[in-house]
């Protein structure tokens, strides 16, 4: 099947370009997840964690950082805040 007949009335430049654009947009976002697993891993190995322990403490907080966000909970927002606080504080405790 070509590019073509894949996107009927378009030209194949004209299907392929957001697809180009889409690839691009996620190799970006990787280098950034990577750069901040990174420096968050980093961290974690300057209170004595292990590389292995560090990076799976690392990854941890970042699902957090950014999957708490995505939750909507029936809660108000100073409740919300609390737990999120609350959580964050057994994320960063002392490990070593």
């Amino acid at each position: 099947m070509s590019a073509a007949s894949s996107a009927p009335g378009r030209p194949a430049s004209q299907t392929a370009a957001p697809a180009s654009r889409k690839a691009r947009a996620a190799a970006a976002a990787s280098r950034v997840d990577a750069a901040r697993l990174n420096v968050v891993g980093g961290l974690y190995r300057a209170t004595g964690l292990g590389p292995g322990e560090a990076d799976a403490e690392a990854f941890l907080f970042y699902c957090f950082i950014f999957g708490q966000s995505l939750l909507f909970l029936d809660r108000g927002q100073r409740k919300r805040a609390q737990l999120i606080a609350r959580t964050a504080e057994k994320l960063l405790d002392d490990k070593a």
